[in-house]
């Protein structure tokens, strides 16, 4: 009678330890799942930063004139006026959207080159757009 009652003993010590360390288990890949899913947007939005910006570096290349006015971009190629502003945290080319939930989108002269800014949630990119003295 003895010995089956430490069997079962055992039997319940050796459920509780499984249980343990299975929840240790589960906790562990519930945080590296969490990291994953962090890193994964982080770089989500990093390539849509660095894309939105070479966008505007694409654009500006074959630019005739560029003026800042009110944190806008405007600029002129062979065809017609464009514009390049951020309203609601949406980055708009003539009205077309380059890039959503932005928090800031500034653009700083630098002799006769440009600085873009552009940051995200929790990310800023910069790009200078060198004009080569136009």
């Amino acid at each position: 009678m003895q010995m089956r009652a430490f069997a079962l003993l055992e039997f319940v010590f050796g459920i509780v330890v499984l249980g343990l360390v299975s929840i240790t288990c589960a906790k562990m890949l519930l945080h590296l799942k969490q990291k994953e899913l962090f890193a994964q947007n982080t770089s989500i939005q990093t390539i849509s930063l660095q894309n939105t910006l070479l966008q505007i570096s694409h654009f500006l290349e074959n630019a005739k004139t560029i003026s800042i006015k009110d944190n806008a971009l405007y600029f002129t190629d062979d065809t017609s006026n464009h514009s390049i502003t951020l309203k609601n945290q949406t980055l708009f080319l003539d009205d077309i959207m380059l890039l959503d939930s932005l928090k800031s989108f500034e653009i700083t002269p630098i002799k006769d080159d440009l600085l873009i800014t552009l940051c995200a949630k929790s990310l800023c990119l910069q790009k200078v757009f060198l004009r080569y003295g136009d």
